[in-house]
């Protein structure tokens, strides 16, 4: 209150809804343009992405994977359960991202398609979680454009997922450009 007297009406609010257990689902979006194959980007990261997934996995949360350059690559849907075949097709992303060296990365039109998917969902908190580390190109030319417009879109749906930008590597400031919360210039090997 005493850092912002025009808030006081929302300190105290309380969610409409009380909820008896966990009510929350995970986007994961994956950028897999060939720059991420640089300095070992996808390797890290697709580590990372399988720690997400069983942590997940393990907690019942529902969640999604998708990698993207120029195409989706669906890993995971939310009514598929993980196994090892889901742990193999992550492993499958690091090919997909070495096979599309200097192919773009449309970060704008699958955050739409990912965001139409996770705002059906039932649960309450939804997450989107974008992991890239390069500039965003455009299906159409104009990639900051369209990324800046799919966040406008995002923000604008009924109970919005919450959007999270994690830049892999140095020069990934960008990404803060973007994304509402985010990390940047994340060390590829933490």
């Amino acid at each position: 209150f005493e850092s912002d007297p025009s808030l006081y009406d929302t300190i105290w609010q309380r969610r409409r809804k009380v909820l008896t257990k966990r009510s929350v689902c995970f986007s994961i979006l994956l950028d897999l343009s060939g720059s991420m194959t640089q300095d070992e980007k996808i390797l890290n990261a697709l580590q990372g992405l399988v720690l997400i997934s069983e942590a997940l996995n393990c907690l019942e949360i529902p969640f999604t994977i998708n990698g993207f350059n120029s195409e989706r690559k669906e890993v995971k849907r939310f009514d598929q359960t993980i196994h090892q075949r889901m742990i193999f097709a992550i492993g499958e992303l690091e090919e997909e991202a070495e096979s599309k060296r200097g192919w773009y990365n449309y970060d704008g039109k699958f955050l739409r398609i990912v965001a139409d998917e996770i705002s059906h969902r039932p649960e309450y908190d939804k997450f989107i979680i974008v992991i890239s580390d390069g500039e965003p190109n455009g299906e159409y030319g104009d990639g900051e454009g369209e990324l800046e417009e799919a966040v406008e879109y995002v923000q604008s749906l009924h109970n919005a997922p919450i959007l999270i930008g994690l830049g892999i590597g140095e020069g990934t400031e960008h990404v803060s450009k973007y994304y509402p919360n985010s990390h940047a210039n994340i060390p590829v090997d933490e």
